[in-house]
């Protein structure tokens, strides 16, 4: 038996893709369908880090501006202080907080959590 397919919909011509690399063009679209919210918690940092880096792996709703070749200017937003702090750690990159005052607050609360949550047998001194 023969089934035969009919296009029940509008039709599309299909068009080249502005660049070469398809991942470098998707990743470098300000808005890649993950769609900032009104976020209650939004702050500015600069981060070691170069933006092209910056562009590869942060989530859309994150604006970024090169600053030099290492250092960017990011501005990100999420449902919570740790949670802009959870995700700017993800880079490994040392940052400072431009603002808000509650984001450098946060990142405070944040390392004595993780001080808390990892006791040094050593009485808490580095060596």
């Amino acid at each position: 038996m023969r089934v035969f397919v009919h296009p029940t919909g509008w039709r599309f011509s299909p068009r080249k893709f502005p660049e070469a690399d398809i991942t470098r063009f998707v990743q470098n679209q300000p808005d890649r369908g993950d769609t900032a919210d009104s976020w209650p918690c939004f702050g500015t940092v600069l981060m070691q880090c170069p933006s092209a880096l910056v562009a590869k792996w942060a989530p859309g709703t994150v604006s970024h501006e090169a600053i030099d070749e290492n250092t960017t200017r990011i501005h990100v937003g999420a449902w919570s202080w740790p949670g802009v702090i959870g995700f700017l750690i993800t880079f490994d990159c040392p940052f400072t907080v431009e603002s808000p005052p509650e984001l450098a607050e946060a990142a405070r609360k944040v390392v004595n959590r993780l001080e808390r949550a990892t006791p040094l047998p050593w009485h808490g001194r580095v060596r």
